[in-house]
């Protein structure tokens, strides 16, 4: 049951974390251009900067609460899914890349 809890977890956990990075990282982007250079430095900043330190600030937060692990994660996951999700049916959708293959020129939708 042990075993069962923590894939769970684990799979919460990974849902959370690809979601974040869909929506601040984004699709590769290609080409040359002053767009496509802020796209690859905002992608560095989030994977490099700000994904370490909340992974860091998570575990250090769940480490007197294991059993909390899978509920945080379901919560967390549902709270950006929600926000971003009203946010673009307002069209004020604010970095969402939707998976795009970018090359040359910037194309947002």
């Amino acid at each position: 049951m042990a075993v069962n809890a923590a894939a769970k977890a684990d799979k919460s956990q990974e849902r959370f974390y690809d979601a974040l990075r869909e929506l601040f990282v984004g699709a590769k982007v290609e080409g040359e251009s002053g767009f496509i250079n802020l796209m690859r430095i905002k992608s560095r900043y989030y994977t490099d900067g700000v994904f370490p330190k909340l992974q860091k600030d998570i575990e250090a937060a769940l480490k007197p609460f294991p059993g909390f692990r899978q509920e945080l994660f379901d919560k967390l996951y549902d709270f950006f899914h929600r926000y971003f999700s009203l946010h673009e049916k307002q069209g004020a959708s604010p970095m969402s890349w939707k998976g795009e293959r970018i090359e040359g020129h910037c194309q947002v939708h």
